[in-house]
């Protein structure tokens, strides 16, 4: 028999309930005071690790959304709730892994491994104190956490960055006089450029297209062939074709001209698919 003791009772029926998923062989016997105590009963094999488990979702569920909103606060002095409610997204996609762009990121930083491994530890005592655990075993987890939000932060300013350069770059085009009616664009590694006749750009027209347009204003290099030939041509109307809606070069172009930009499959672009050459 193990005894688990809680402070909150709505943490406590979210340990029987999750242990019941584990095993449903348990038994539980439930006794309220100041502290509410789980008798555990007939949890014989993996016991430790059925014991961890439950009581790592009950963490998840009532107290990591609180922690990290804590460490946001206390830890980098963030106090707008919106900045702190796109933070605590960044963070749970992290924490969480969904995310394929944060694989990377996070690849080193496993807080909830870390919680896992904690709880199935002091598992194996007979009489489990849950929030002794997280007062006093915590340490290690809330190093991960920190070093966790600290990264959801850094994609934070990113995405700010990343903004403040979308809304310049849409008043410098609002400003400008279009000087083609309709570009078609299809995707690759580096986007292919055609006029609305269907004639391809080269490399070389769309250089001097460039030079002629003062996008150092913007910051923008003039050796990148993706974004700034749309910036210096000013297209009235955008049709993008291909089979990813959401790659990132799209996506920018899409944030950029907005309604001007169409994207299409790449089964309708019209004319004749160009390899491109100097």
């Amino acid at each position: 028999m193990f005894e688990v003791y809680f402070e909150s009772h709505k943490e406590a029926v979210t340990f029987c309930q999750r242990l019941f998923k584990y095993d449903k062989h348990c038994k539980i016997n439930w006794k309220e005071s100041d502290l509410i105590k789980i008798e555990v009963i007939n949890l014989v094999d993996n016991h430790q690790k059925k014991l961890g488990k439950a009581m790592t979702d009950v963490f998840i569920f009532h107290r990591e959304m609180n922690w990290i909103k804590y460490t946001i606060k206390h830890c980098f002095y963030y106090q707008n709730k919106e900045e702190i409610l796109r933070i605590i997204e960044l963070t749970q996609s992290i924490i969480v892994g969904g995310n394929s762009n944060f694989s990377e990121i996070a690849k080193n930083n496993k807080p909830r491994t870390v919680l896992l491994n904690l709880f199935e530890t002091y598992s194996n005592e007979l009489i489990i104190h849950f929030d002794s655990i997280i007062n006093f075993r915590f340490q290690s987890y809330r190093n991960d956490l920190i070093d966790v939000v600290g990264l959801a932060i850094d994609e934070f300013k990113r995405e700010e960055e990343y903004q403040t350069f979308v809304e310049s770059l849409r008043k410098f085009i609002m400003i400008k006089e279009p000087k083609y009616s309709t570009v078609h664009v299809t995707q690759g590694h580096d986007f292919t450029f055609y006029r609305s006749d269907g004639s391809p750009f080269s490399t070389l027209e769309l250089k001097t297209i460039i030079n002629g347009a003062p996008l150092y204003i913007v910051g923008l290099d003039e050796e990148e062939l993706n974004l700034t030939p749309l910036l210096a041509m000013i297209p009235e109307e955008i049709i993008i074709y291909g089979n990813h809606p959401s790659e990132a070069k799209t996506l920018t172009i899409i944030n950029i001209f907005q309604e001007k930009v169409k994207f299409k499959p790449l089964k309708s672009f019209p004319y004749p698919i160009y390899s491109k050459s100097e």
